[in-house]
């Protein structure tokens, strides 16, 4: 039996062997590179558009700083507020949830620098608990920072109504 699967073995390799042995090799197809000028939207170099200048975020404490108003209906609220020593942001370590997780606060009026609680969507409808499905805040919450505006937004909350 053990021969039979050894001869099998040798003559599927020499097969294989024997069909690439009327092929020819083609030549090299010469490799055109492509003009850094058709790269992007604009017809001009990639290399002729000017970096954008680096930013800077909030170095507010937390509670001290204006928070921005949302770019559009159902946007995430920027982080007012300097997050270097709440990062990284786990499933077991969140130190947003330390201070926003306050469901009571919903809807009533908060004391200067208290901080605001996250929003009813955020937790669970029969226990008011955090849904840990976003527990990755900083995800969707981005700190502020002193960028310009790409575009301008005409978004005004007040035209909602």
């Amino acid at each position: 039996m053990k021969i039979h699967k050894l001869w099998v073995v040798l003559m599927a390799g020499a097969i294989l062997g024997l069909s690439g042995c009327g092929q020819t090799t083609k030549a090299p197809v010469a490799k055109v590179a492509i003009n850094d000028a058709s790269l992007g939207l604009e017809k001009t170099s990639v290399y002729d558009v000017p970096t954008p200048p680096v930013t800077q975020y909030s170095k507010a404490d937390p509670g001290t700083n204006q928070s921005l108003g949302v770019s559009y209906h159902t946007a995430p609220p920027q982080v007012p507020h300097n997050i270097d020593d709440f990062v990284p942001v786990t499933r077991d370590n969140n130190m947003c949830a330390a201070c926003h997780n306050t469901p009571d606060l919903i809807g009533g009026k908060l004391e200067k620098g208290q901080a605001t609680p996250a929003p009813i969507s955020h937790y669970i409808e029969k226990t008011k608990d955090l849904y840990m499905g976003r527990w990755n805040c900083i995800q969707c919450h981005r700190p502020q920072s002193d960028a310009a505006l790409l575009v301008d937004s005409v978004f005004s909350p007040d035209k909602l109504n």
